[in-house]
């Protein structure tokens, strides 16, 4: 017997025969093939006797079929589904059950509940079939919950949380859903306390994830009704003490959807424009998260939503509700900036909200910033180097906090990138020293032009004149600003008044404090530059810059290949080549994509201490623009500013400039240092041994060869030798590049040497080949060498030759030929 054979006895409807089949190969051996071919024989056995109505054998036929499951392979969990089915069939209230989800399934949700909650008050129904009596109480609610009232919806869920049904469970998490529509209904269903008895341990793991349909995205069960709870005025302390005690529920969860909650109604009160609905929330908001404020992307809605609110006035409350957003609460996405369509950036929310904090400070009461601020202030500084205004928040919140060395150290730190006047006007109000007062005021008035933004420090440096006694210097100040605000329409100050009673009657006004403010600028200079190296540097070049040719700016280089700028002014002459080659010692500012030179003193040092020098060619002076292009050994090229007046050297002694910032097409700078004698300077140049393989009387020049694609015409009047075809030279050359950028050979010394050896000269021997070509003209072969017509003169085919042949750059020929006869004759 196998199984295949009971299971095909089975199928065919001969259950005894099977029966007797499977008991026997049972007996005989207990397998799991044994013991599933007689669990679902008696299973079919069941199903008979049920029809038949015959109670007790069903129960016998039960018990067995339990006895083999028990021990029987199972994987698929079929055989334990027909023992539960069985053992429902079996009790009491099954047929009531049955009957009761017939009336459900045929639209009598109300029946149904009825007839099952009646029975079960009286005879309670067996644990086995609580699952169906609870999808019972479920499509009852699910249809009449609206129309029954509260009390009997009530106790309907009251009855189904009494079962003994699985949990979790799709049933158990459809009736707490139903629940949270209930309490939409009805008002006095406490929904909340009834999670707590549903207990949350009970959430599905899909009740715990997003749901994607084709109308989008579906929140996650717990949230939703997280999110009901706070709707019905449950705290957000007692929705996260029940809410938690699922360990899958963390409070940041729960604080995010608080916060998109929030954020939504804040969202349509101001869509509705109902500021007073939005602030509201807000400060709620603000309230119940308090102490539990974590980074998040409705909290920073939330945030920004606020400083929306308050962009045309300033709400009364600001500076308490910006604290209560809390310093460090925001993520990454807030530091980064937006940008238009047309490229221009605008502010990131970090930014917003300093710039919003400070301006709430002025309807303070107390305007001393909080120190909480100050990590993220210190780190805004960092990141947005740009915008100085924070940088400057921070130096004035310094002083308010009482540290005052950190205030003058943030101001140095502006200035250093920036010098704009009203920096230095707050520097000369922090810093305790008299005389550097006065020089940060005088560099204010240095660093702006425009009068009518002066007058507070016009005002504040003739009250420090006066008390030094410049009376002459205070009154010009005080002229100065009473011109410009009588110009303006503005009326003076009380200080204005009470400085003019100070100075002596009769006193007259200085002509003009400039000359003051220069003669006492340096030590405010000093000061905020300070911690800035000294880097020497040379003057390179002296140019006029496009934007404004009327002053001349110096280009620096250090011996980094760094390039900085300085004004013409700073290095003290006009004179261009008095400047070119002379070493200053700057300290330096970085300018966008420059550097620039704000201190400048002489330096010490030479422009041979800086760079190396080396010698170089001259291959053409330009008189017009005092400029010279040297080429050095390796022939690199340069353009070497000279004196005027100086003769053109064939050689100089330079410094090249390694300005790396230039591209690969720039011909960079060189220093001159000196003249060079011509025969010291050839030495430094390397030689090259060539060829003569062409002289032409009338040109009056001569063609050399001195490899491959490397060759050089020679005129006759820049050399006196005068040589033959196939003699050897010597020369020294730079290569050189032209206007059509093609590279030639500059010779400036060559000697014919036939003692030297080339591989460009050969000797050949051997019969000659003759030929014709499509001209009529002869010619001939040695070997591979090719012979010219002009030396086939009384040659005949076949005849033994010898040859001196030479190589043109591209092929090899003779310019010479004998014949053996004659050297036998």
């Amino acid at each position: 017997m196998s199984f295949r054979e009971v299971t095909a006895l089975r199928r065919g409807g001969k259950l005894k025969e099977a029966h007797e089949m499977a008991e026997a190969d049972f007996r005989a051996e207990d397998s799991e093939w044994s013991r599933s071919a007689l669990f679902w024989v008696l299973r079919d056995m069941f199903n008979e006797s049920l029809a038949a109505g015959d109670r007790k054998s069903c129960q016998s036929l039960f018990s067995q079929m339990g006895s083999v499951c028990s021990d029987m392979r199972d994987e698929e969990g079929f055989a334990k589904r027909a023992l539960a089915w069985a053992q429902r069939e079996l009790c009491p209230h099954y047929q009531l059950l049955a009957q009761a989800n017939e009336l459900s399934k045929n639209g009598k949700e109300k029946e149904a509940y009825e007839l099952v909650e009646e029975v079960h008050k009286e005879t309670p129904i067996e644990d086995e079939l609580h699952e169906a009596f609870g999808w019972i109480i479920y499509h009852y609610l699910q249809k009449d919950y609206k129309s029954t009232g509260s009390v009997p919806a009530r106790t309907a869920l009251n009855v189904y949380m009494n079962l003994h049904n699985p949990r979790p469970s799709r049933l158990h998490s459809r009736m707490l859903n139903l629940a949270s529509q209930i309490s939409e209904e009805y008002h006095d269903f406490r929904l909340l306390p009834f999670i707590r008895l549903w207990n949350v341990a009970n959430f599905r793991e899909d009740d715990l994830n997003e749901t994607q349909t084709a109308d989008g995205v579906i929140r996650p069960l717990y949230i939703r009704l997280f999110s009901r709870c706070i709707e019905l005025g449950f705290s957000l302390e007692e929705c996260i003490a029940v809410f938690c005690q699922d360990p899958d529920i963390t409070e940041d969860k729960l604080l995010a959807a608080y916060g998109q909650q929030c954020y939504v109604k804040i969202f349509q009160y101001s869509k509705d424009k109902n500021l007073n609905g939005a602030l509201q929330t807000v400060q709620q908001y603000l309230r119940d998260i308090s102490g539990k404020i974590t980074a998040g992307e409705y909290h920073s809605k939330i945030l920004r939503s606020y400083l929306f609110m308050g962009r045309d006035q300033m709400l009364p409350s600001a500076r308490e509700t910006l604290e209560a957003f809390g310093f460090d609460c925001f993520r990454a996405e807030d530091w980064v900036r937006g940008k238009a369509d047309n490229g221009k950036e605008y502010p990131s929310l970090v930014e917003k909200f300093i710039t919003k904090y400070k301006d709430s400070l002025k309807q303070s009461a107390d305007h001393c910033p909080s120190r909480d601020i100050k990590t993220l202030l210190m780190e805004a500084v960092s990141r947005y180097p740009d915008n100085d205004q924070i940088a400057r928040y921070l130096a004035k919140a310094y002083i308010d906090w009482g540290e005052r060395e950190k205030a003058v150290e943030m101001y140095g730190q502006l200035l250093r990138a920036n010098s704009k006047f009203y920096l230095w006007r707050e520097l000369s109000q922090i810093v305790d020293d008299h005389d550097l007062k006065i020089s940060a005021l005088c560099m204010a008035l240095l660093s702006e032009k425009q009068e009518e933004f002066l007058g507070e420090v016009h005002l504040l440096l003739a009250g420090l004149m006066v008390e030094d006694k410049a009376f002459p210097e205070a009154s010009r100040e005080l002229d100065v600003y009473a011109q410009t605000y009588k110009q303006k329409g503005w009326p003076v100050k009380p200080d204005y008044d009470k400085l003019r009673k100070e100075i002596p009657a009769g006193t007259v006004s200085a002509e003009n404090n400039k000359r003051f403010y220069h003669e006492h600028k340096d030590e405010a200079e000093e000061f905020v530059y300070s911690p800035l190296p000294w880097t020497s540097m040379v003057v390179a070049d002296i140019f006029q810059p496009n934007d404004n040719p009327r002053k001349p700016m110096a280009k620096l280089v250090g011996t980094d290949g760094s390039v900085a700028l300085a004004k013409e002014r700073q290095i003290g002459s006009k004179i261009r080549n008095n400047l070119t080659g002379k070493c200053f010692d700057v300290k330096l500012v970085d300018k966008g994509d420059r550097k620039q030179a704000v201190l400048v003193r002489k330096s010490e040092k030479m422009v041979t201490d800086l760079f190396e020098s080396r010698i170089g060619y001259v291959e053409y002076y330009n008189e017009d623009k005092l400029l010279a292009h040297v080429y050095d050994q390796q022939s690199n090229q340069y353009l070497v500013c000279l004196t005027p007046g100086l003769k053109a050297e064939k050689f100089i002694r330079f410094c090249p400039l390694p300005e790396t910032e230039r591209g690969s097409h720039f011909i960079p700078y060189g220093i001159f240092v000196s003249g060079s004698d011509y025969e010291t300077s050839k030495e430094a140049f390397p030689e090259h041994v060539g060829i003569v393989d062409n002289v032409n009387e009338q040109k009056q020049l001569f063609h050399c060869v001195f490899g491959t694609n490397s060759d050089s015409i020679i005129r006759f009047a820049s050399t006196s030798i005068r040589p033959q075809v196939g003699d050897i030279v010597v020369a020294r050359y730079v290569r050189t590049k032209g206007k059509d950028e093609r590279l030639r050979k500059s010779v400036f010394d060559i000697k014919i040497d036939n003692s030297q050896h080339t591989p460009l000269l050969r000797e050949a021997e051997g019969e000659i080949r003759l030929n014709v070509n499509a001209r009529g003209e002869q010619y001939g072969f040695v070997g591979d060498y090719y012979i010219p017509g002009r030396f086939l003169e009384n040659v005949s085919d076949g005849d033994h030759v010898k040859a001196k042949v030479l190589y043109d750059g591209e092929k090899w020929h003779a310019y010479s030929l004998r014949k053996d006869s004659d050297d036998n004759e």
